[in-house]
């Protein structure tokens, strides 16, 4: 090969990188986006959605034993306008003792959906359930076919690779496939087969708040990654970066790697301009105020939460969520067309002290749910933007002491305006060593697969079905493959 066709060559695989190929574009005249919430760790969505009838309840609390949650109904206070008001008394959670390990156990909000109760330190989750915007997936997991005990234990079905291991359990989710972690993510290979799909230099299909992940990379498709406070404008050493470019370009020069460079460092700087320029310009003024009677997003004090020191939650996740928010307000003023969003909330590997640890992260999930819903609502963006989460995988419905342990199926929620409330799955047998337990201490076999799940997200999203196909391949393994929580 020459040295001009290797430079060409060159070029066309870096600008390949941070330009999609516009191949199968679709055409929309709406705006629509996905925003998808990883619980890093592997949730235990066991002790999130619980069963209040009698026997579901029984079942859960034999084999949860000292992880299990009171069944006492709590009071789920709304005011007479119909908004969650948690200011006073006895209707904050942590009013009683303040003590986020007792708070944890302490009883239920019982739920419009029959049969489901919510976790103490969720008011706001179980107020959106009652509220029409969130569905709940029961058992769901990943699956490479429908799969019965006796015929993963016979071999007749295959079990997903890697089983139990946080990175490529959380690369299959990435994936969509159970038996690919290190394919690319099905956002990017989304991203790849939409093209430009938003017809914009700077803003493509799949954004990032903080880190990105396998999910939102495609083959020649990148996301692009905003910190949770804005995208800053230049450090000093891109200034003088910017400085030594701005002279740079001045420079007449026939060598083809330095047209390519100048090409590249026009596109990066662009890129940080326009995005700097659009979130500093954008206009997110909120009436609404949160759960509390403060500003939605607030970062509430000690008094207000009634928590303090070591049991009060963060706020990261909060953060990141309002970030979402500005550039989902952007991009419909920008007549962007579909976005997809990746966010994570960190550190769900409760082995040890799950009630403060999971405590304080469901406190905070809860919280920063509640205002970017009720955010959305305001705006009017609703019904256009469908918010849903992963996780590493569910944990063990048997406890190790004061933790549990690394499993398989799990509960999950999406939320939105389009989303048509209601329990979808059925909640299983926790019996530890029973007919839904690969194991002996409650490893549960999902009836859901994450094909399925992201099959009905996708569909709304507006992917034909033979694009889903190519992107999530074991979907023809199952007859369901639309759950229909979504309108």
């Amino acid at each position: 090969m020459q040295r001009r066709d290797f430079l060409k060559t060159g070029a066309i695989l870096s600008l390949s990188s941070i330009m999609p190929l516009n191949l199968f574009g679709e055409g929309f005249s709406d705006y629509k986006a996905l925003v998808v919430i990883v619980l890093h760790g592997g949730n235990d969505g066991f002790n999130m959605i619980i069963p209040t009838t009698s026997s579901g309840y029984d079942n859960y609390l034999t084999n949860r034993g000292t992880l299990a949650i009171s069944n006492e109904a709590l009071n789920l206070p709304v005011d007479s306008n119909g908004k969650l008001s948690l200011s006073g008394g006895e209707d904050n959670p942590y009013y009683k003792n303040k003590s986020m390990v007792d708070s944890y156990k302490k009883g239920l909000y019982h739920t419009s959906v029959s049969g489901i109760g919510i976790n103490p330190l969720m008011p706001e989750f179980a107020h959106l359930i009652n509220n029409q915007k969130v569905a709940l997936v029961a058992n769901m997991g990943m699956l490479h076919e429908p799969s019965t005990k006796n015929d993963l234990l016979s071999g007749k079905a295959k079990r997903p690779i890697y089983m139990y291991s946080h990175n490529s359990q959380r690369d299959l989710f990435y994936t969509g496939n159970s038996q690919n972690a290190g394919g690319r993510g099905w956002a990017g290979a989304l991203s790849d087969i939409w093209g430009d799909i938003n017809n914009n230099e700077v803003y493509k299909l799949n954004m990032a708040i903080d880190s990105a992940s396998k999910l939102v990379y495609g083959d020649i498709t990148n996301p692009i990654v905003v910190s949770r406070g804005g995208p800053q404008k230049y450090s000093y050493i891109k200034d003088k970066e910017r400085e030594l470019y701005d002279k740079l370009i001045q420079i007449s020069d026939s060598s083809e790697f330095l047209k390519v460079y100048k090409d590249l460092k026009k596109k990066t700087f662009n890129y940080q301009d326009r995005l700097v320029t659009d979130w500093n310009s954008v206009d997110l003024s909120l009436n609404s105020t949160n759960s509390y009677g403060q500003a939605l997003f607030s970062h509430m004090d000690e008094n207000i939460l009634g928590v303090a020191g070591k049991d009060k939650p963060g706020t990261k996740f909060i953060d990141r969520m309002k970030a979402i928010l500005k550039l989902i307000k952007i991009g419909k003023e920008s007549g962007l067309k579909r976005q997809i969003f990746f966010v994570t909330h960190e550190g769900y590997d409760t082995h040890g002290n799950q009630a403060l640890t999971q405590g304080k992260l469901l406190r905070e999930l809860s919280i920063g749910l509640y205002d970017f819903q009720t955010a959305l609502d305001e705006l009017g963006f609703s019904d256009s933007v469908t918010t849903f989460n992963i996780s590493d995988f569910g944990r063990s419905a048997g406890n190790n002491g004061d933790g549990s342990d690394h499993a398989w199926g799990s509960h999950y929620f999406v939320m939105g305006g389009a989303v048509k409330s209601g329990l979808y799955g059925t909640m299983p047998d926790l019996t530890l060593g029973g007919d839904d337990d690969i194991t002996q201490k409650g490893r549960i076999i999902p009836t859901i697969s994450q094909v399925q799940y992201y099959h009905t997200l996708l569909k709304w999203f507006g992917v034909d079905t033979s694009t889903i196909a190519r992107i999530l391949p074991e979907i023809d393994n199952f007859s369901i493959k639309d759950l229909g929580f979504m309108s």
